[in-house]
């Protein structure tokens, strides 16, 4: 499990599609339900799966 180095929440796989490609990133769940201040930007998959291979 991915934690948020800024608020130590669990981050989350989320996807996006932009121009047919679809785009996968983490995001924290303290920032998106707003439990907690956290102001971290969200992580690209590829980066987060290249730091922990």
């Amino acid at each position: 499990m991915v934690h948020c180095g800024h608020c130590g929440s669990p981050m989350v796989l989320t996807s996006s599609k932009k121009g047919g490609a679809v785009w996968g990133y983490f995001t924290c769940t303290g920032k998106t339900f707003k439990r907690t201040g956290c102001t971290a930007a969200n992580w690209c998959r590829s980066f987060v799966d290249a730091c922990t291979n």
